[in-house]
């Protein structure tokens, strides 16, 4: 996949664009099918926006990034939270606490100067004849207000990327993957799947893994698949962004591999999509 997007990267093709987000839609419809239940918009409508968001993280994204999922699931939520945040009634301050708030401030300016240092709320607080509590209810509400506009600033003028769309993973890409690398190489190796353990975590190409074993062809698939639903199963992290990651990873690298001798090349693509959809439905 990495080479496509370096294609795409270069040439901007439509075509290309258009496959790589059909390699990617796992990633879609699994943030649906997550938000489905937070929010009153159906699935279908929520995996319109969130393939949205996709094309976009598709068009966006550089390949010289090491995790594509890492760069593209900020995106995908992003452009659902946006459509919810357009859609919700805007977050108000009171009157009462906003008058109360205006006050305060004054209060504590004119404290300030008298004192010749900050004012603590107990001293504005019997400055204005108000309970300390009073002075913190407004001040917490104005901070609120804050922080909501805060996390609706976009990053920069060209990207529609807030601030808050950042925080559905504040950990770096590349801590976060090397997380769910150790993850799901523990998880492969609870599988008792010899194997799965051949090929992922020694490296061994099948071929190799059917002659260590001494079984056939169709024994060793048969192992493969059973690994492979096993996997799919499995409920550790966001496994549909820990495939990707072993896709990706060179320690995992015979995912591609041992996905090309179970299938034709051209099921590649159907091979990711049924263990996106399988995450998805668990």
């Amino acid at each position: 996949m990495k080479e496509i997007f370096e294609l795409f990267y270069e040439t901007r093709n439509l075509t290309l664009r258009n496959l790589l987000v059909e390699l990617n839609i796992g990633l879609a419809r699994k943030v649906a099918h997550r938000m489905k239940d937070s929010c009153n918009i159906g699935y279908q409508d929520l995996f319109e926006l969130a393939t949205m968001g996709l094309i976009k993280a598709v068009e966006r994204y550089n390949p010289n990034q090491k995790y594509f999922t890492s760069f593209a699931l900020p995106y995908i939520k992003g452009e659902i939270q946006h459509f919810l945040r357009d859609k919700a009634s805007p977050v108000r301050i009171p009157r009462g606490l906003h008058e109360m708030n205006s006050h305060i401030k004054k209060a504590r300016n004119t404290l300030s100067n008298e004192l010749s240092r900050h004012p603590s709320d107990a001293e504005v607080a019997l400055f204005l004849g108000i309970s300390k509590a009073e002075v913190k209810e407004a001040q917490a509400a104005s901070q609120s207000q804050k922080y909501i506009w805060s996390l609706d600033s976009k990053l920069d003028d060209t990207d529609d990327l807030t601030l808050g769309d950042t925080l559905v993973g504040c950990e770096s890409p590349q801590n976060r993957s090397e997380e769910i690398l150790e993850k799901l190489k523990d998880a492969i190796a609870s599988l008792d799947n010899p194997a799965i353990n051949l090929v992922y975590l020694q490296g061994k190409q099948p071929k190799e893994v059917q002659k260590l074993l001494k079984l056939t062809q169709a024994q060793t698939n048969a192992l493969l698949w059973q690994g492979m639903e096993e996997l799919a199963r499995l409920d550790i992290c966001d496994l549909d962004e820990a495939v990707q990651i072993a896709s990706e990873s060179e320690e995992l690298g015979n995912f591609e591999l041992s996905v090309g001798y179970l299938l034709p090349t051209d099921s590649k693509a159907w091979f990711h999509d049924w263990l996106f959809g399988q995450l998805a439905a668990a």
